[in-house]
């Protein structure tokens, strides 16, 4: 019978932290979506611009420590809780006894939201969701997960930011193991691609997907890998661009040559929006920050997964 190693706590910890989170952001971004949608109707309605794609980014906040109030708050708490057989009592209660605390008293406001939380993650998690302070660096796991945050939550960017740099509103709302994302939705100017998969004897499909001024391969890999279900290394992933962006892509691939006729872009490659928008072009970044000569790519690549 196998041995069983001993038990990670804090692999654990952290992997329920970015499940956590990963929801609360989820929920989040489906409210501003929404609420973009409903406030332009009307304007998309009446649009005639072509090529406008949404994309959302996003400013993740992080906690290391707990506002100065909410530190008496949670102390309270877990004296309350170890003092009453390991249970809260009810909120009227709760609340009489933290409004007699000179440093609480002028947030009651604030307080009893803040109680309600405690209680429900006291709930779930036991008295160590009491804690000033988290067993691990959030920040360190957060960039480490940016790729998977990216993927996942279909970001185009995001920032981590310590709280201290936010509003009031956000401070009172992020605590140490519960980030607080703020999500922008934005119209961008985009093209949509073609992108062909001719790999014999693979599970790939054509795919089409916006390309957006801007973008770097490794954002078009991202979007790639979500439409894609069979291709999940992005270090595998290559793109081919035709060398004549009219009519290579009618030509008859060759089996034994399938790459005739088709360059590979490079792995700095970054993406812009020919005038009209009818199609893409493709510039390599340049060691000194610069960019090269602009390709004209068309509105149909090749990937190889």
């Amino acid at each position: 019978w196998p041995e069983v190693g001993d038990v990670d706590d804090l692999k654990l910890a952290e992997s329920q932290y970015l499940r956590d989170a990963c929801h609360d952001f989820h929920t989040r971004i489906e409210g501003v979506i929404s609420a973009k949608n409903k406030k332009g109707k009307a304007a998309a309605a009446a649009s005639s611009l072509p090529g406008m794609k949404y994309c959302v980014n996003a400013s993740i906040y992080v906690s290391k420590e707990y506002l100065p109030w909410q530190q008496g708050v949670l102390k309270t708490m877990r004296e309350v809780y170890e003092q009453g057989d390991k249970s809260f009592p009810d909120n009227k209660t709760m609340l009489g006894k933290l409004g007699t605390i000179p440093d609480i008293k002028k947030y009651m406001k604030k307080v009893m939201p803040f109680v309600q939380y405690m209680k429900e993650q006291t709930a779930k998690h036991g008295v160590s969701a009491l804690n000033l302070s988290t067993a691990f660096d959030e920040v360190p796991l957060l960039q480490q997960n940016l790729a998977y945050l990216k993927k996942t939550l279909e970001l185009e960017d995001v920032q981590i930011l310590d709280s201290s740099s936010a509003d009031a509103k956000v401070q009172d709302q992020c605590y140490p193991g519960q980030p607080h994302g703020t999500f922008r939705v934005e119209e961008k100017p985009h093209v949509v691609v073609t992108f062909l998969n001719r790999q014999p004897g693979k599970p790939h499909f054509t795919v089409r997907l916006p390309v957006f001024g801007g973008d770097s391969i490794m954002s078009i890999c991202r979007r790639v890998l979500k439409q894609d279900g069979f291709a999940n290394d992005v270090q595998l992933l290559t793109f081919w661009r035709f060398n004549d962006p009219v009519s290579g892509m009618r030509v008859i691939p060759s089996v034994t040559e399938p790459h005739a006729n088709q360059t590979q872009l490079p792995a700095k490659a970054v993406f812009s929006l020919t005038d009209d928008r009818a199609g893409i072009m493709c510039q390599e970044s340049l060691v000194d920050g610069g960019l090269g000569d602009a390709v004209l790519v068309g509105d149909h690549l090749v990937y190889v997964a």
